[in-house]
């Protein structure tokens, strides 16, 4: 049902598109910056969501051998360390 209004929407815009007359207008170098900026944060959104996805998936299908220290438990026994060399 959602993709059935998308997709009308889509269709009524790409209507009114092309239905329009010419609007004498013209796209000055600030709005052509503004738009390069909203399509590389959006690109670079799109890449965080799929590493973060990627990631998911990776560490659900990961197999971890027996005995073996995460990322996690390794940067807690760092942070362990560091604080007892400097209360001594």
């Amino acid at each position: 049902m959602f993709l059935l209004i998308i997709y009308n929407l889509i269709c009524v815009g790409v209507l009114f598109f092309c239905l329009s007359d010419s609007a004498y207008a013209y796209i000055d170098p600030g709005t052509g910056s503004m738009l390069l900026q909203v399509l590389l944060a959006g690109a670079a959104g799109v890449a965080v969501a799929f590493k973060l996805v990627f990631r998911r998936f990776r560490n659900i299908f990961s197999f971890k051998k027996p005995g073996a220290i995460s990322k996690v438990e390794q940067s807690d026994e760092i942070t362990k360390v560091d604080a007892t060399e400097i209360n001594q």
